[in-house]
């Protein structure tokens, strides 16, 4: 081989060099586009309801114990695909956890700020709203 043959095939390898690097920052934009996209398409499609278990404290057999009261509305957000957590005011000025599916947790949901009458069981942390209106005065 001659000088200028090496002199030829270096600077070819340095062109593919060149071309192999852009096309790997190309591919770094690329993955982080779709990334972003991801995130715009969760935040637009509203979630599925998936088979969701909110851990139900045991009642014993053939018993139901549920229980009505009045809440002011905290806070309340998605925790989970489907189920709606909120903290909640009760009466007595305690706060807790309330969770809550489907059509009870959009009502609740929507209910930031406001007074809601629960139909609820008692979980092992916090409770779980089985029927929420809106509405309801806290004493």
């Amino acid at each position: 081989m001659t000088h200028e043959e090496i002199r030829e095939l270096l600077a070819r390898i340095e062109t593919l060099r060149k071309e192999r690097n852009e096309l790997l920052r190309r591919a770094e934009d690329l993955a982080a586009e779709i990334e972003t996209l991801k995130t715009m398409l969760m935040m637009q499609v509203p979630p599925v309801e998936p088979d969701v278990s909110v851990p139900i404290q045991q009642d014993q057999p053939g018993e139901e114990e549920t229980a009505e009261g009045v809440f002011r509305v905290l806070e309340a957000r998605e925790s989970k695909p489907g189920v709606i957590r909120a903290f909640v005011e009760a009466e007595d000025g305690t706060k807790t956890a309330m969770y809550a599916k489907n059509g009870a947790g959009r009502e609740l949901a929507s209910s930031l700020g406001k007074t809601v009458t629960v139909t609820y069981k008692k979980l092992d942390k916090g409770l779980f709203a089985l029927k929420v209106k809106s509405g309801g005065e806290l004493n």
